[in-house]
C-alpha cells in the first residue's frame, strides 16, 4: 500500500497537470473570478467557495507572481474574443 506521503504526491501531480495546461489554466482562473478571490465575501458559503479555490491553488504551489502571470494570460486571451 502506497504511503500517505507518495498519496499526496501523487495528488499534487495530478492537480499540476489538470491545472497546468491552457485549459486548465482557463478554467483556474475562471474559477478564481467566479468564486470570490479577487473580491470581498458577504455569507459563509462564499467564503466556503474561496476557500475550496485557494486550495487548488496551495496544491499547485501558486506563488502571487505565477498568480499575477495566470490573470495576465487570461485578459489576454479574453481580448482575443472581443
Amino acid at each position: 500500500m502506497a504511503s500517505k506521503e507518495s498519496r499526496q504526491v501523487a495528488k499534487i501531480k495530478s492537480y499540476k497537470i489538470c491545472f497546468g495546461s491552457p485549459h486548465g489554466k482557463t478554467v483556474l482562473y475562471d474559477l478564481m473570478r467566479s468564486f470570490h478571490v479577487f473580491g470581498s465575501c458577504e455569507t459563509d458559503e462564499q467564503e466556503g467557495e474561496r476557500r475550496v479555490i485557494l486550495r487548488i491553488m496551495a496544491l499547485l504551489q501558486m506563488d502571487p507572481i505565477q498568480m499575477e502571470q495566470l490573470i495576465n494570460e487570461q485578459k489576454e486571451e479574453e481580448k482575443r474574443y472581443e
